[in-house]
């Protein structure tokens, strides 16, 4: 990759992960003591995410802590992991303790949007939102949960996970513009899922109501990487369509301007985004 590449990518992480993830639904709530999920390296290995669904997915868990203390907290998932009995874990930032943790998943008693949906059979959860094939027959652990009575998971969409894995370097990019000058706002949000949108009809999917529920969805819980949007730029430079590089950029553009103003930086940003990709600004 282009050191032009890597300064912009790192530009504009550094802008998106500067910005403070929202309030969650629920309060957060944490034992006393650390929880001694503090993550190690030594006796977890990543498990296969190719196309990186996992990286940068935010949401509230409620999680049954080592101790048995029932914990409340924002996270935001940086990879899949397993431990040698192949027991899965997100690795993650918790928002919370502002320091990485593993979780495991069979632990994890509910999954709450930051807009309050509770998802209250985790790994139908996880396995739709992060693109996982975690085993549905881990269940969460016996306890009380918000929502009483029985629970019917949501069901995706038609090809769901076939789109979602197309369209999360398209949305992790406007997610990252949405979010650099520290506010993703909802007419941001439907340029970002209308480009969506248009890319899966292009590719034959057809996209229903239910579709566009779940990309908007996709894209409020999206708070990409470094990491990740330093291996989208480089994509998007040496193997995409030039089509899509340019629709990507347009859209990028009708983001930054759907506000009805022009900030000089914003301008200058996906200038920089699109010199270092083709060559040429795009404002």
């Amino acid at each position: 990759m282009t050191s032009g590449l890597e300064e912009v990518a790192e530009k504009l992480g550094a802008r998106a992960e500067s910005r403070e993830i929202p309030e969650g639904a629920r309060p957060a709530r944490l034992s006393d003591e650390d929880d001694g999920e503090s993550l190690t390296l030594d006796d977890a290995q990543a498990i296969a995410d190719p196309d990186g669904i996992a990286e940068g997915q935010t949401f509230m868990i409620e999680y049954l802590d080592s101790k048995n203390v029932l914990t409340t907290r924002r996270i935001t998932v940086l990879e899949i992991t397993a431990d040698k009995k192949g027991a899965p874990s997100l690795k993650a930032r918790c928002h919370e303790r502002n320091a990485l943790r593993k979780f495991r998943v069979d632990r994890i008693v509910s999954c709450i949007d930051l807009d309050g949906e509770v998802h209250n059979h985790p790994v139908t959860f996880l396995n739709a939102a992060l693109g996982t094939r975690l085993d549905p027959s881990i269940e969460p652990p016996d306890f009380d949960v918000a929502i009483d009575g029985d629970y019917t998971p949501p069901k995706p969409p038609e090809n769901w996970a076939q789109i979602n894995r197309m369209i999360v370097p398209h949305f992790s990019m406007l997610a990252a513009l949405s979010r650099s000058d520290g506010k993703m706002r909802d007419k941001e949000v439907r340029v970002a899922r209308d480009h969506c949108a248009r890319l899966a009809t292009e590719e034959g999917y057809p996209v229903s109501n239910l579709t566009l529920e779940w990309i908007e969805k996709s894209i409020r819980r999206r708070y990409p990487t470094r990491g990740y949007l330093k291996k989208t730029m480089n994509l998007m430079k040496n193997h995409w369509p030039p089509h899509h590089v340019t629709d990507l950029l347009m859209s990028g553009l009708e983001l930054i301007d759907v506000d009805g103003t022009r900030d000089p930086e914003e301008i200058k940003l996906i200038n920089e985004i699109s010199q270092a990709v083709i060559g040429m600004d795009m404002a």
